[in-house]
């Protein structure tokens, strides 16, 4: 049993839904669904962050303070990751590592986003580079969340239920094929840095729309998984108590 009560441990996985919401609605308040286009002109860019300054300011803080609600959820995602393979497994470690850097990849571009939007009118060419950083951050920055899916992926796979404490996997084994199919569909936005247009550029197909939709959908189902797990664990000890013997939750 995790040291960390079941109410705990579930208002940390929770926290993945308050994620999506919050990082979601920053994303559409700051308009930048969709992206503006990387074959866009430095002045259309400037044009766009000094229409849309305040909008992109309040999105942006929505983004930041979005993408801090992950270290809890990637924290109790650890947790449960340990029950599959013992205590001191190199996967969940792996994953937890990878989760704090993953949490940069979230906050950091709204930061290069309100730098944009912090002095309107200001030289075109810096707003610019500023748009073209926090884009770059954003949907190209794929290696470690690509990282860990396949880490949970193979923990998954691996996992034959000797260590959860009933005998039966954490997670579904379905769980498992979404995170590799994950892992794939973040691919193609490593090519955007040779594209300004098309399927392969920021506000492509496959590199943010395709990509974009595997990552909410990614979260949403490693939330129910994770929050299936912990009231598992949950009802275990609750099993096992001695009759008349209140466990606490």
């Amino acid at each position: 049993m995790n040291s960390l009560s079941t109410t705990t441990q579930r208002g940390m996985a929770y926290c993945a839904l308050a994620f999506c919401a919050v990082y979601g609605t920053g994303i559409l308040l700051a308009g930048f669904v969709p992206p503006p286009s990387p074959n866009d002109s430095a002045d259309e860019i400037s044009d766009f962050f000094a229409s849309n300054t305040e909008r992109i300011r309040t999105g942006t803080l929505l983004m930041m303070l979005g993408g801090a609600l992950m270290i809890p959820f990637f924290a109790v995602l650890t947790l449960q990751m340990r029950r599959m393979r013992g205590r001191f497994d190199g996967l969940a470690l792996a994953q937890l590592v990878a989760g704090g850097i993953a949490v940069w990849v979230f906050t950091l571009p709204p930061i290069v986003f309100a730098v944009a939007a912090f002095r309107p009118g200001q030289n075109p060419d810096v707003t610019q580079m500023l748009n073209d950083l926090g884009w770059f951050l954003f949907v190209w920055n794929l290696g470690t969340v690509t990282c860990q899916a396949v880490v949970i992926a193979i923990a998954i796979f691996s996992d034959r239920g000797e260590h959860s404490g009933d005998g039966e996997p954490v997670f579904p084994r379905w769980v498992a094929y979404l995170n590799v199919w994950v892992a794939i569909g973040f691919l193609p936005g490593a090519a955007l840095t040779y594209f300004k247009t098309g399927i392969f550029a920021w506000n492509g197909v496959l590199a943010f729309w395709l990509a974009a939709v595997l990552f909410f959908s990614w979260i949403l189902v490693l939330f129910w998984s994770t929050l299936r797990a912990v009231n598992r664990e949950a009802a275990q000890v609750v099993v096992e108590a001695p009759v008349g013997k209140e466990v606490p939750a």
